[in-house]
C-alpha cells in the first residue's frame, strides 16, 4: 500500500492514476494523525509534502519499515528531514519520477 500526504491537488492526481495503471492500493492523508493510523496498515511506500506534514509522523512510518520519500513544493529541506526520509526531492522531480517510484514497490 501507498500512502500519500500532499494539498497539491494536480500531483495527488497523477499519483493517483499511476497507482491504478500498476495495480497499487493507495490511501490519501490530509493530516498528520490521518498520516498516524494509516501505519497501522503497513504501507510500504509514504510520500509525503515537506512543510506540511510533521517529521515525527514521518519518522513513525519509517520505523514501521515503510520506504518514505518527502517532497518539497520550494526551498530547502529541514537538515532532520535528509535523516528521516529516504530521499527527499523537488516536486517537480517527483512529478517525473512518479513512474519509476511506483513501479519498485510491491
Amino acid at each position: 500500500m501507498i500512502v500519500v500526504g500532499t494539498d497539491d491537488v494536480f500531483l495527488a492526481t497523477k499519483i493517483a492514476e499511476e497507482a491504478a495503471k500498476k495495480d497499487r492500493k493507495i490511501t490519501f492523508v490530509a493530516n498528520d494523525r490521518e498520516l498516524e493510523a494509516s501505519a497501522r496498515e503497513n504501507p510500504v511506500l509514504v510520500l509525503i509534502e515537506l512543510g506540511v506534514f510533521s517529521l515525527k509522523t514521518a519518522s513513525l512510518m519509517k520505523k514501521n519499515g515503510a520506504t518514505v520519500i518527502g517532497f518539497l513544493m520550494k526551498g530547502k529541506a529541514e537538515p532532520e528531514a535528509e535523516k528521516i526520509c529516504d530521499a527527499v526531492i523537488s516536486e517537480h522531480e517527483m512529478e517525473k519520477k512518479i513512474p519509476e517510484i511506483i513501479s519498485k514497490i510491491r
